[in-house]
């Protein structure tokens, strides 16, 4: 997954998927700059371990 952001000095910012019954484990890949003061971020959805 790839998200582009924007950093925010005020305020709490939006949900990228709006509420979800549980967190989501993500690994963060990488890094990059895109440009105009925004971050290109890329995760990895980790998966669960079942019990």
């Amino acid at each position: 997954m790839a998200a582009r952001v924007a950093p925010v000095l005020i305020g709490a910012g939006h949900r990228l998927f709006g509420d979800l019954p549980h967190d989501v484990p993500l690994r963060l890949d990488s890094v990059s700059d895109a440009g105009g003061g925004f971050a290109q971020l890329r995760y990895t959805v980790e998966r669960r371990q079942r019990a």
